[in-house]
């Protein structure tokens, strides 16, 4: 049964109507409705390549809907997208995209993984070993304690000084998070 299974999960991340669920296997499974309010239009939030609800667990796809995202350490789960963290320190993320909260220079929401792209959309995000999903951003940090940040940027919200919205990930000065680390 599916409670039994449970003593084989890794870790488990939920936020708005979706509960997302890190298997033994390092495969994930997605569980709840992917609807999160009356007449939302269905983003893909799930990362099985539709914008079906389920009922069930299902497996999150592999980019571009081959395989099944595999090599997954951590996850993460924002309020209508999800980020994972590959033991190789890629990111990936899936669902809506408003604001460019996925982090691949685009703001087309996505039904399966795409992998976060670099600063100023050269390359992609390497050597992760942190991530952070908020209602409509993200966040990353490196192995240097390098702090990236991407998406909607209301009232400052990325740590950048400005209220612009960042489709990739942008880099936060220091002098900008050093009040945040004394707290």
């Amino acid at each position: 049964t599916f409670t039994a299974q449970l003593t084989l999960l890794g870790a488990i991340a939920g936020a708005g109507a979706e509960e997302v669920v890190l298997a033994d296997a390092a495969t994930l499974d997605l569980i709840g409705r992917v609807t999160i309010a009356e007449n939302v239009v269905d983003i893909g939030r799930l990362g099985d390549g539709t914008t079906t609800d389920r009922l069930r667990p299902v497996e999150v796809l592999g980019p571009g809907g081959a395989g099944v995202l595999s090599g997954v350490v951590a996850i993460y789960a924002g309020f209508a997208h999800s980020l994972a963290l590959k033991a190789d320190g890629t990111v990936w993320a899936w669902g809506n995209n408003g604001s460019g909260r996925l982090g691949d220079n685009s703001t087309v929401a996505q039904s399966t993984p795409v992998q976060v792209h670099g600063v100023d959309n050269v390359g992609f995000l390497e050597g992760i070993i942190a991530l952070a999903a908020g209602e409509s951003h993200s966040m990353a940090l490196s192995s240097n304690c390098t702090l990236y940040a991407w998406g909607n940027n209301a009232n400052g919200r990325l740590g950048d000084g400005t209220t612009l919205d960042h489709r990739t990930p942008i880099i936060i000065d220091e002098d900008n998070i050093a009040p945040v680390l004394t707290l």
